[in-house]
């Protein structure tokens, strides 16, 4: 658990640049006796700061991290350790006849301030299917009108095995502080590596069922470590896209739409308190409270295991579908109807920004966070 921390906090995400060494080991060092066992934080920090962290790393493994496939700013600096002499001496080389002892900085324990939040994103994507397909991708997060913290999180997973396809996530976090925004990250940056690994050996579904499973004990184990995380949880919403198929993994109130042949359609269901009474009770014709729409039924964290909706099949996308995700601090403001001109009318990043702006200049009261795919074919 210590070194898959480390792991996460120095890592690149689709979000955020990963924390210096110094500033993972440090946030470890806070959080010891607490979250992690002392003895194993002091561990990790005494092998890397002697250089021997990453002695079993093959050099095929580390030659990832040199060409820039694999992004670590741990392993990074590994490698210019290595390179300027100093590190494990069997893999450096012996200075004057001895290796050379590196001197060791021990880290304060008050964290410096990380990199800001990168809260837009756009890429091209290409897609294993017959012929040339493309996924062009783009996101954005933004505060809104009146909150103070955004808890809203996004990632989009690009995996060098193409029959992987890519990963879309977005997440709608809450909790006192910073909770929210500490679940929804968790939850995103926990379904992307959990769902790559998985799909290795598994299908989409299977893969998008474990991914979120395994996000909701991580957020739950958080929440159960450290009182200030009391209470925390998050939305999830995954969209999965292998080949030409769409499969969808789906947990809260956060929404996903796919648009084709110039209709919009809601693709995932809210876990409402209100969405539920409307699916129960609506053909009875019982009016349903409009209180009862922010009241979640189901969230990530907030028990050991969730259940999670799953699309039965996978969808099949057309050359020109197009596919959104967005937390209701969009879809609580913006019609399905204007969802759909906005994202017609322009290409993704364009389309991101035209929706927040309509969010917000009708107040925008929450977070407002959106991703707009559009498969395009040569």
């Amino acid at each position: 658990m210590v070194m898959a921390a480390f792991d996460a906090m120095t890592s690149d995400r689709p979000y955020r640049r990963g924390l210096a060494p110094d500033e993972a080991l440090e946030e470890l060092l806070a959080h010891s006796g607490t979250q992690f066992y002392p003895d194993v934080v002091e561990c990790l920090i005494h092998l890397y700061a002697s250089g021997t962290l990453f002695t079993e790393f093959d050099e095929a493994h580390l030659d990832r991290y040199r060409d820039g496939h694999e992004h670590s700013r741990a392993i990074e600096t590994h490698l210019k350790n290595l390179g300027n002499g100093a590190g494990v001496p069997e893999k450096a080389g012996p200075r004057n006849g001895a290796a050379k002892k590196r001197s060791v900085m021990i880290p304060v324990l008050e964290l410096p301030p990380s990199e800001p939040v990168v809260l837009k994103l756009e890429q091209t994507i290409p897609l294993k299917a017959k012929g040339t397909w493309n996924l062009v991708v783009a996101a954005q997060s933004d505060l809104g009108c009146s909150r103070k913290n955004n808890e809203d999180s996004f990632g989009v997973f690009k995996f060098d095995d193409t029959s992987r396809g890519c990963l879309l996530v977005l997440a709608d976090g809450m909790g006192g502080a910073l909770a929210g925004e500490v679940a929804s990250r968790l939850a995103v940056d926990t379904v992307g590596d959990a769902y790559e690994q998985w799909k290795k050996r598994g299908q989409a579904r299977e893969a998008l069922a474990h991914a979120i499973q395994t996000a909701n004990r991580s957020v739950h184990a958080q929440a159960a470590s450290d009182s200030q995380y009391d209470g925390m949880g998050t939305t999830c919403t995954a969209a999965a896209i292998v080949g030409l198929d769409l499969m969808l993994g789906h947990v809260g109130d956060s929404r996903a739409y796919l648009i084709r042949d110039g209709e919009i359609e809601q693709i995932t269901q809210d876990h409402t308190l209100a969405g539920e009474l409307a699916r129960v009770a609506g053909a009875r014709g019982i009016a349903v409270p409009e209180s009862s729409s922010h009241v979640l039924t189901r969230c990530i964290g907030a028990q050991p295991d969730v259940q999670v909706d799953l699309s039965p099949k996978p969808i099949h996308l057309d050359d020109g579908a197009r596919i959104v995700l967005c937390s209701d601090g969009l879809s609580n403001e913006v019609e399905p109807a204007e969802i759909l001109e906005c994202v017609m009318a322009d290409e993704p990043a364009g389309a991101c920004e035209a929706l927040i702006e309509l969010a917000r200049a009708r107040g925008g009261p929450d977070n407002i966070t959106v991703v707009v795919a559009y498969l395009k074919k040569g």
